[in-house]
């Protein structure tokens, strides 16, 4: 049970990204109903709502294929409605992660008059960065896995995509930009539990620190974040290559992180693993990272041992060695079930393409000829791009 309800007390969860932030979304807001009789309220109204309000804070809404300035409000209403609460809000959104120390000084001055208390999730590196990696390629990223870790590492942190990793990823680091002023006691680090665990432990942990008992809710689903194997990554690395992103984001995330992705989401080829002698100088920053944060005084739920990662399993697979073959077989296979799906729509639809929209199913009809020629070429997509 929350042990005050009277007490107006918000959470900002701010990721960071791939610690399990859309599996605890998801049950947040399918529990929603539930947590509000508990003295907890999850304030958005709508499914995207915080999602809004995070890209209004950021001030990135052209960088996600929206107007400048369309969200404005969002946050102050989001905040408001938590200013109003008599009990406990959470507020949510993995993208808070990479805020400048303006940005959350503005963001948190809306919660003036408030508790606030500051939740970061945590995962150790070597399942971050596989999985960080994938999460580019499914916004349109386009290289290896090797030049993502070559990028990522770049020792001083130069490029903008390095800045970019570590100013989400970097927990001491977004533990002090977001839990500035505020005491350690409200700021609060939740270690993700080690791979082959079961998914409540995360969710029981989550809500332990708004002193919420899980027996009260229903385990959440997976959330909306897909997972692929080393082959069908190949296969959307290789469309991105032909997919004019830049120019049309929003037609890229329904047609081929819509369609594509949920497609080959059903076939299964081994997990992205993070390279062997890579780990080293892993375990090394997770041991930084576990020495920072003690030193710091933060609440700690779970066990700051499970940032340091664990050492490699004999199962691991490089994820760029995937053969043309291969890929070639999925992409056959993944463009007939596409088909067949856009049978079915237009004979639901006989007016309708891919949706309505035209422009979609110019740009699919391109995509799939410029992935076949890809398929033809040992090296892939050009390595130039994300």
């Amino acid at each position: 049970m929350v042990t005050n309800p009277a007490r107006r007390r918000v959470f900002v969860h701010v990721g960071v990204p791939k610690s399990g932030t859309s599996f605890l979304q998801a049950g947040m807001r399918e529990n929603s109903k539930t947590l509000r009789e508990l003295g907890v309220l999850f304030p958005a109204q709508y499914p995207a709502e915080m999602y809004h309000a995070t890209l209004e804070i950021r001030g990135i809404e052209e960088q996600w294929g929206h107007r400048a300035g369309e969200f404005d409000g969002t946050w102050a209403r989001l905040c408001r409605r938590a200013r109003a609460f008599d009990g406990t809000s959470v507020i949510s959104h993995e993208l808070l992660s990479s805020a400048t120390p303006e940005q959350v000084r503005t963001a948190l001055a809306e919660l003036e008059g408030t508790e606030v208390h500051i939740v970061v999730t945590a995962r150790d590196l070597a399942r971050q960065i596989p999985a960080a990696w994938q999460q580019g390629l499914k916004h349109g990223g386009k290289v290896t896995f090797a030049e993502f870790v070559e990028r990522t590492f770049d020792p001083g942190r130069s490029t903008a995509r390095a800045q970019q990793f570590w100013d989400r990823q970097d927990v001491p680091d977004v533990l002090a930009r977001w839990g500035a002023g505020l005491p350690p006691e409200r700021v609060h680090v939740v270690t993700n539990p080690p791979s082959g665990s079961a998914p409540h432990v995360l969710w029981d942990r989550f809500l332990s620190v708004f002193g919420v008992d899980p027996s009260r809710l229903t385990l959440p689903g997976s959330g909306s974040n897909v997972s692929l194997g080393i082959t069908e990554i190949d296969l959307l690395r290789r469309v991105n290559a032909v997919v004019p992103r830049a120019d049309q984001p929003r037609v890229y995330s329904r047609i081929v992180n819509g369609h594509l992705v949920n497609t080959l989401r059903h076939h299964s080829s081994p997990r992205a693993s993070t390279p062997v002698a890579l780990y080293p100088l892993l375990q090394d920053m997770g041991k930084r990272w576990v020495t920072e944060i003690e030193a710091r005084g933060y609440d700690v739920v779970g066990d700051l041992s499970e940032l340091v990662s664990a050492d490699p399993s004999p199962s691991d697979v490089d994820p760029d060695a995937v053969s043309p073959e291969e890929t070639l077989d999925l992409a056959v296979s993944t463009i007939g079930i596409l088909l067949k799906e856009v049978d079915e729509l237009k004979r639901r639809r006989p007016t309708a393409r891919l949706g309505g929209n035209v422009e979609q199913a110019g740009l699919a009809r391109r995509v799939a000829g410029r992935v076949k020629r890809s398929l033809r070429r040992p090296g892939g997509p050009s390595r130039k791009g994300r």
